[in-house]
């Protein structure tokens, strides 16, 4: 995977409120901003993570195992959101963000797309938790 200093400044400059989106090959993922906390801008901002991780180059024999889990993780949220659960939701998405970090840690992703992936869930996490209730879901 490529990582290009425009990359690395891209991600460092974006606003916390935005969401992934699939990218050109050489950007991996590219960030859009969340227009408002609506449940539907949410809902569509953790179906752009969904489609992020689905393209996102993960090394590793576990890599399979690890896009799943990602996934999995993704989707509890958006179950959550559903049931009307949003510190639940954003609970899951704190778990989809630690795996992130875990990932980037062990050089298994790149650190640009750990960045972005990491500051889209966070900022669907700021618009669920505001206030950073910690809950157990």
């Amino acid at each position: 995977m490529k990582k290009t200093l425009a990359g690395v400044l891209l991600a460092a400059s974006l606003p916390l409120t935005s969401v992934v989106t699939a990218a050109p090959a050489d950007a991996v993922v590219a960030i859009t901003p969340i227009i408002d906390c609506s449940a539907t801008s949410i809902q569509q901002g953790i179906t752009d993570l969904q489609k992020a991780v689905t393209s996102l180059q993960i090394t590793g024999k576990n890599a399979a195992t690890d896009r799943a889990n990602l996934l999995g993780k993704l989707s509890a949220a958006s179950a959550k959101i559903v049931q009307g659960k949003p510190l639940d939701a954003a609970a899951k998405l704190r778990d989809f963000v630690a795996k992130i970090n875990q990932l980037a840690a062990a050089g298994r992703i790149s650190l640009v797309d750990a960045q972005a992936l990491t500051a889209a869930a966070t900022a669907l996490i700021n618009c669920l938790d505001p206030n950073g209730v910690t809950t157990t879901a």
